[in-house]
């Protein structure tokens, strides 16, 4: 399956057109931004794919001035989604997980390309390696 890429994020589009071609079976998914940050956010989707607890869909918003596409479309359940504006954190987080959870994710983990998970002490290195009890 080659990845999914929705075009570029604009006022006005309606979440059911972006959540097009995304399986409406997904379990665990990583909610994930990116600013110019090409070799980092290799690095953080290589970990997720190499990882034992496994990922339906990485939704990524891109708010970067040099598009990390070419990085993106090396990944297959990858969500990528280009911003002309720069969203910040919190905006760049809110469309993918907004996605995760309407296509029903259980598990949603927020993930910016800067976190380093080859570092031992990284809070990014367990991802999802552990499930949060459920009440």
């Amino acid at each position: 399956m080659a990845s999914r890429h929705t075009g570029a994020l604009r006022a006005g589009n309606p979440l059911k057109a972006m959540l097009k071609g995304i399986p409406m079976t997904v379990r665990v998914a990583v909610a994930a931004v990116t600013f110019n940050r090409q070799k980092e956010l290799s690095v953080l989707l290589d970990a997720i794919k190499a990882q034992s607890a496994a990922v339906d869909t990485i939704g990524l918003v891109d708010s970067g001035t040099d598009p990390a596409r070419p990085v993106a479309v090396r990944h297959t359940n990858v969500d990528y989604v280009r911003s002309e504006a720069n969203l910040g954190a919190a905006g760049g987080f809110a469309l993918p997980a907004l996605k995760a959870v309407a296509v029903g994710a259980k598990w949603v983990r927020l993930m910016a390309a800067a976190a380093d998970p080859t570092n031992p002490g990284s809070p990014a290195r367990p991802v999802l390696a552990r499930r949060a009890p459920h009440p």
